[in-house]
């Protein structure tokens, strides 16, 4: 539904709805938390995740499933299986960091979440700020076969998110005695606590990057009807990662593994990146 009003141009709305329901869960959690514990954020999130949904339903015109038109639209689930296994091994990667990191010297868990968590929501601001608008667009200008245009569109959406990403890394470091007095304050943190989470935000500017730009690249895929090659790609490189992850943890401790993230970021993106040159130049399948 998200997608929908999305092709639609219908963007504010959209976030909009996903923004109400993230306030109202924030707000719930104050109270939530110290009556009901950990239990009750979780059972608070879900409710978020369903007031999402709720209001997107209706926003999108109220749609019903068609669960014959499903079972028919064969050619659908085949582009499906791909999309759907590259994305579930993608979302356990969460599972392998925190593994390693919990073997590190405490925080050193703690910290790696908080700068994760850090990072991606800048990413997912990044995203929604470039990709979001220029995706329907991009879709719209391949499906009338004005393929020139729909590389120069992409290619401005590269270029700020480079840009972005590099006043980001600008700002950290010309600010870097605020941002710690900021995050001890705010967090509680002693100073070398700060430092490390610091250092660690700063080892994962290319996840920012990588979260950032990748969606745009692969809506490149999706625009000419491919979405098996981008998953198959995410696929190999979270095979990858967990070589990466293992050698730069038993090596270098919990550097190592922020380092081994960042890196294989880096070549999941060039991957995408190289392949969607190469697929330009032949005929959009569909």
């Amino acid at each position: 539904m998200l997608a929908a009003e999305r092709a639609r141009s219908h963007f504010y709305a959209a976030e909009t709805a996903s923004l109400a329901a993230s306030l109202a869960t924030v707000a719930l959690l104050f109270w939530i938390v110290p009556h009901f514990g950990i239990t009750g954020a979780a059972w608070t999130i879900l409710a978020r995740s369903l007031l999402t949904a709720l209001l997107l339903h209706r926003l999108s015109g109220r749609p019903s499933p068609n669960l014959r038109a499903a079972w028919r639209t064969g050619n659908t689930w085949r582009q499906l299986r791909v999309l759907l296994a590259g994305s579930a091994l993608q979302k356990s990667n969460p599972l392998v960091e925190r593994y390693w990191s919990a073997q590190a010297a405490s925080p050193g868990v703690t910290l790696l979440a908080l700068a994760q968590g850090a990072i991606t929501a800048a990413a997912t601001m990044m995203e929604r700020m470039v990709n979001v608008p220029l995706a329907p667009r991009m879709a719209r200008l391949v499906d009338r076969g004005e393929y020139a245009a729909e590389h120069r569109l992409y290619l401005r959406g590269m270029l700020q998110v480079l840009a972005m990403v590099a006043l980001a890394a600008i700002l950290l470091i010309a600010f870097k005695a605020i941002w710690l007095s900021v995050l001890g304050y705010a967090l509680k943190l002693p100073q070398s606590h700060a430092e490390s989470l610091w250092q660690t935000c700063m080892l994962l500017l290319p996840m920012l990057l990588s979260g950032a730009a990748g969606p745009l690249v692969v809506a490149r895929f999706y625009a000419r009807g491919n979405t098996g090659l981008p998953g198959q790609i995410l696929s190999v490189g979270f095979v990858a990662g967990l070589a990466l992850k293992a050698v730069g943890f038993l090596h270098w401790g919990l550097v190592g593994l922020v380092a081994a993230i960042s890196l294989g970021h880096l070549l999941n993106l060039a991957l995408l990146c190289l392949f969607a040159e190469f697929t330009m130049r032949r005929k959009p399948s569909r």
